[in-house]
């Protein structure tokens, strides 16, 4: 099949009513994902495993703590080792936020057609804990939450 074939052939996925969420995955599955686009702005933060990524024809090898940036309405899906647990981190952003400035992130990947952002190790640590934080404050009931989330 061709690549133009295969952008023809894509379909909408996932739905968001809220304004963020927030998946932290870590499965093992022989799935084969077609192409697709969401109506939101998408954030993958590869873990672990054996996995690309392909966006809008190009194709990202991923290495622990990745972090793919998927803008809304941009074809793409994943390629995942079977024989391997892959796990991730996913952002799912509505484009409409009242946070405008979040989304600037979306605009340089797409200006310089390039998705992945690799940190240096030091940043790598920081956003371990941010992450896990924002993790612990999504699935708390406690007062504040939406707000610290």
């Amino acid at each position: 099949m061709l690549l133009s074939e295969q952008f023809y052939q894509t379909e909408k996925t996932g739905y968001l009513n809220e304004q963020f969420r927030i998946f932290h995955i870590k499965d093992q599955t022989s799935k084969e994902f077609t192409y697709h686009y969401h109506d939101f702005h998408k954030v993958v933060i590869f873990i672990s495993g054996k996995a690309a990524y392909h966006i809008e024809g190009k194709a990202y090898q991923l290495k622990p703590w990745d972090i793919l940036l998927v803008n809304r309405h941009a074809i793409h899906r994943p390629e995942i080792d079977p024989s391997v647990p892959y796990e991730r981190f996913i952002l799912w952003i509505q484009n409409d936020i009242p946070w405008q400035e979040l989304l600037k992130c979306f605009q340089k990947a797409n200006d310089r057609s390039y998705n992945l952002v690799r940190l240096n190790s030091a940043l790598q640590e920081k956003m371990k804990d941010i992450l896990f934080e924002l993790e612990n404050s999504a699935k708390s009931d406690e007062y504040g939450r939406e707000i610290l989330t």
